[in-house]
């Protein structure tokens, strides 16, 4: 039953209520406002919606168009590191085709940020950039239109930061390079470069993120404005339309005749949208009524479907589907009905030429004066292309997937290569000179470990922090009882997730401070107990390294002490933005702290 003006409808047959009214003259006036009033909404409207669509395609082409940019960046950074590694000069031609990407979304916003814009040239540069070409005219419109708006601004800024990082990028492949074409490329500057790229590749994977999430930020504004935007307008409407109606109404002076003008208005409604509207009625178990839009959506008549059973539509049911369709028709026909909550469903049905088609079944109890439901009005619609526009982004989502996995293997396997290679070079060594090779080894390893991790977990963002350190120790711990000396490990560690960009550090830090207990905490003993505890509390994470071997010197400092590897866990610590202290228990027992945020400050942003 559909109630408007206090005009009563009951689909199919409308039986309209005579209505009392007072007869009063209808100006043309007021017949132009109510008009006018529609115009306007409609408007208003197609503006937002038009709005909308810009700002949600060119804020998606952005953040699409980033994936791309990053794609492009780890390729290169890919490249120049087996450049470094083998000094096979393809690398480099390979390194230079994968930028050509970054290339193209710089010159495009170089372009924008000019006094005269050139969009063609714009348009052209987010092309190269592998921009989606429907996206970039939107992209364009976005940039020429909020480059001034906070958080688009700030998105910019970084992508200008990032693009610096990009030159920076080139000139390390430049020196590269020339260091190969000259021959000096040594095992000093291969390992300078490689700490150059490392870290030009965090700084750009920290700007990736930021541009990101001030993109996404945008895109969640400019969705809230917009909504209360329309909400606004709509309220405006209502109300007008309210106050107009009623004295609309008080002066209509032939009621018939406007109740006849207000069935057909409905009527026209409901027989020509596209989507097909139904009653169901529950006692029965027929329809009521179906609109004629059911040949355009099924193929079969509404005389077909009006007045047959419910199991005639359910007979088309996909054979997946009717188990879950079934259960909500059933829960509805519940004895309990007061709660009912009639939810939309989504199901494959059978069109009359055999051909299934996705529907989206959105439904309304209608109920008696007892608060009984009695009979649901529904109104059902293809959404096939939804759902195979649905399915595509999913597998778009998986090929991705694929390929960071891809990435963080390779990255591992590439590691273990420079570690085998360091290996063979150990044997022309000195004793000495080959211990520090070994603890090279160490520290590639327990980064190795965390790319391991990361291409075994579904997310690629985060590593089980008590499970990496543990099988690091283990991985040490060996290495260590084949020269003879047995050690027993002991673990008090919670579960803590940590961000794959920490995990580098706090890994190296680990790898140090037990590679040193087990060569100088122990001296002429076989055996010994070294304990790992890793606690959070407080949104703060502590990693305690204890062994129970010895004292040490009376004057020992971790910041009056000049050695390779309490260099690397002062300088690791403060990467982390956390401390790092040592006390001795009884004077045999040594801890070693490091504590630290369990969340970083751009986590946190």
């Amino acid at each position: 039953m559909l109630t408007l003006f206090n005009v009563e409808f009951d689909t199919p047959k409308v039986d309209c209520v005579m209505i009392k009214h007072t007869e009063l003259r209808v100006g043309n006036k007021r017949i132009i406002g109510i008009i006018i009033i529609f115009i306007l909404f409609a408007i208003s409207m197609i503006v937002l919606s038009n709005y909308e669509k810009k700002v949600s395609n060119g804020v998606r082409g952005y953040i699409y168009g980033e994936g791309q940019w990053t794609k492009a960046q780890k390729k290169a950074a890919f490249s120049l590191l087996n450049l470094i590694n083998t000094g096979d000069r393809a690398y480099y031609d390979e390194f230079n085709e994968a930028l050509l990407v970054n290339e193209g979304d710089k010159i495009a916003r170089l372009t924008l940020l000019s006094e005269n814009p050139d969009i063609e040239l714009a348009r052209q540069g987010f092309l190269q950039g592998k921009n989606h070409i429907d996206d970039v005219d939107d992209m364009i419109w976005v940039f020429l239109n909020f480059k001034d708006f906070d958080l688009i601004s700030k998105a910019i800024g970084v992508w200008a930061e990032a693009d610096l990082k990009i030159d920076h990028l080139r000139d390390l492949a430049s020196d590269v390079y020339s260091s190969i074409e000259t021959g000096e490329l040594s095992e000093a500057s291969i390992e300078e470069f490689r700490n150059r790229l490392i870290e030009l590749d965090r700084e750009l994977t920290i700007l990736e993120t930021e541009f990101s999430n001030a993109m996404s930020d945008a895109a969640r504004w400019s969705n809230r404005l917009l909504f209360w935007l329309t909400i606004t307008i709509s309220l405006v409407l209502i109300f007008s339309i309210a106050f107009l109606s009623v004295t609309f109404l008080q002066a209509v002076k032939d009621s018939n005749h406007r109740l006849k003008k207000s069935e057909k208005k409905f009527r026209n409604v409901l027989e020509n949208s596209r989507d097909m509207i139904y009653q169901l009625n529950l006692e029965t178990g027929r329809y009521d009524y179906v609109s004629s839009s059911v040949q355009e959506l099924l193929g079969y008549s509404a005389e077909e479907v009006a007045g047959s059973k419910l199991e005639f539509l359910l007979n088309q049911v996909h054979h997946e589907d009717i188990k879950r369709v079934t259960e909500k028709i059933n829960r509805v026909k519940s004895a309990d009905q007061s709660d009912v909550a009639l939810e939309d469903t989504e199901f494959r049905i059978k069109r009359s030429d055999g051909k299934y088609i996705w529907v989206n079944n959105i439904r309304a109890a209608v109920k008696n004066e007892k608060g009984e439901i009695e009979a649901i009005v529904g109104n059902v619609r293809d959404i096939t292309v939804q759902k195979k526009h649905l399915e595509q982004i999913q597998q778009s989502l998986r090929e991705k997937s694929v390929l960071l996995s891809e990435i963080h293997h390779r990255v591992k396997n590439n590691l273990g290569i420079i570690s085998s290679i360091i290996e063979i070079q150990k044997a022309e060594m000195n004793s000495s000179v080959s211990e520090k090779f070994d603890e090279l080894q160490g520290r590639i390893k327990s980064i190795g470990l965390v790319h391991e991790k990361l291409y075994k977990t579904e997310t690629f963002s985060e590593v089980d922090l008590s499970i990496y350190l543990r099988e690091l120790t283990e991985i040490i711990s060996k290495g260590y009882k084949l020269k003879g000396r047995d050690i027993s490990l002991n673990y008090d560690m919670d579960n803590v997730k940590i961000d794959n960009i920490r995990a580098v550090p706090i890994g190296l830090i680990c790898n140090e401070l037990i590679n040193n207990a087990f060569k100088h905490a122990f001296p002429g003993k076989e055996g010994g107990k070294l304990s790992l505890r890793l606690k959070q509390e407080s949104g703060e994470i502590e990693l305690s390294i204890s062994d129970n071997a010895g004292k040490l010197p009376d004057n020992f400092s971790l910041d009056q002490h000049d050695s390779l590897g309490m260099t690397l866990l002062r300088v690791l610590t403060q990467q982390l933005e956390g401390e790092i202290d040592f006390e001795q228990k009884k004077g045999v027992e040594t801890t070693f702290k490091v504590r630290f945020a369990s969340k970083s400050n751009q986590e946190s942003v």
